[in-house]
């Protein structure tokens, strides 16, 4: 057998894609409310969103309304669209996210 990849759904342009290749969202939960945070670490609890690294995958899914959807409850996306677009133009953030801490 060879190494299995999760594969998810971007939320986006609804394709497949190994998790790698892919940005989590979930929900972050404070004493008073719950918002919704890029989990870079992939190890938040709850049900998750993903969404490709890319800026028209992200105007997609917020057009479609798809994070209400992938939630399955009502979300706010205004700071979230504004979160996302900043991580997603910046260039240093990459989706490896090998926590392995080997260098291989």
């Amino acid at each position: 057998m060879g190494n299995h990849e999760p594969v998810r759904l971007c939320i986006g342009c609804r394709t497949r894609e190994q998790t790698k290749n892919l940005v989590r969202v979930a929900f972050e939960k404070t004493r008073d409310s719950r918002s919704l945070v890029i989990d870079t670490r992939r190890v938040l609890p709850g049900r998750g969103a993903w969404l490709h690294h890319d800026p028209e995958c992200l105007s997609t899914a917020l057009r479609r309304r798809a994070f209400a959807r992938a939630f399955r409850h009502h979300v706010d996306t205004e700071e979230l669209a504004e979160v996302l677009s900043s991580w997603l133009s910046d260039s240093t953030n990459t989706l490896n996210n090998d926590e392995s801490g080997s260098e291989n």
